[in-house]
């Protein structure tokens, strides 16, 4: 092998040689771009989490303490209220009238009813609200057959014709025996219920939604579209059917 062969082939050797280190330099900066990246991603997603279920927990809490001390009022003032009250409608509608803490929480009226179902007396007055009939609405059914307070499935109000929600509190008399029930009924817009949620956003584009699992609807959002439309289902995301089984934490998934 002549000179000339020996140089051309010195070359090709050292050509081979950077274009081996070069495609490993290339490689190894890939593949340290791609692990910073995922370890970016990943404390991104950790931190945004943490951020969530702080926010989830404060917001909760504020609104489960709105709904006792509804459900906490409601029964007191349903205590006071006899059988001679509620045979005396005048008696009884001045009765409700004078209930100022109880319209301050249930800012769409209070409602006797009866335990047939039968409207008693209303307070403020909305015409046909208080001669309306309520026996197959899911609050009243179930205090008729629990004998317990319960919370209603939220709705467009019959006679407010706002988004609202019910509570019904048993009556009863000496014996125990259910003879009617107090109704307050809540806008869902109140600020010291779901107000707040309506007025807080997330970010630049996000949102916050409160759900009802338990009727497969929004409560509220601070998106104002989404209240009181159907929850997604569970095909729509994955995460959607865990959140309504009662997962609690954060996941990727579609919007409605």
């Amino acid at each position: 092998m002549n000179s000339s062969g020996l140089k051309t082939f010195s070359l090709d050797i050292k050509t081979k040689l950077a274009l081996v280190v070069l495609t490993l330099f290339t490689v190894s900066i890939w593949v340290l771009t791609v692990a910073v990246g995922q370890r970016l991603e990943q404390g991104m997603v950790t931190l945004l989490e943490n951020q969530q279920m702080s926010s989830m927990f404060y917001i909760t809490q504020d609104i489960q303490e709105n709904i006792n001390q509804r459900v906490e009022l409601l029964n007191t003032n349903a205590l006071l209220i006899t059988p001679e009250l509620i045979a005396d409608p005048d008696k009884a509608r001045e009765f409700l009238k004078g209930r100022v803490g109880l319209q301050s929480f249930f800012k769409a009226g209070l409602v006797l009813i009866s335990k047939d179902g039968r409207g008693i007396v209303d307070y403020p007055q909305i015409p046909e609200r208080a001669s309306s009939t309520y026996n197959d609405l899911e609050y009243f059914q179930e205090v008729i057959n629990t004998g317990k307070t319960a919370i209603g499935k939220a709705r467009i109000g019959r006679f407010t014709k706002k988004p609202g929600v019910a509570i019904a509190a048993p009556i009863k008399d000496k014996t125990g025996r259910l003879i009617a029930m107090l109704v307050g009924f809540a806008t869902l817009s109140d600020a010291t219920l779901f107000g707040v949620v309506e007025k807080t956003n997330v970010g630049m584009t996000g949102w916050l939604v409160v759900s009802d699992p338990k009727h497969g609807i929004i409560l509220s959002s601070s998106g104002p579209s989404r209240i009181l439309k159907p929850l997604p289902s569970p095909e729509t995301g994955k995460i959607a059917g865990k959140f309504v089984a009662g997962y609690e934490g954060s996941g990727i998934s579609l919007n409605s």
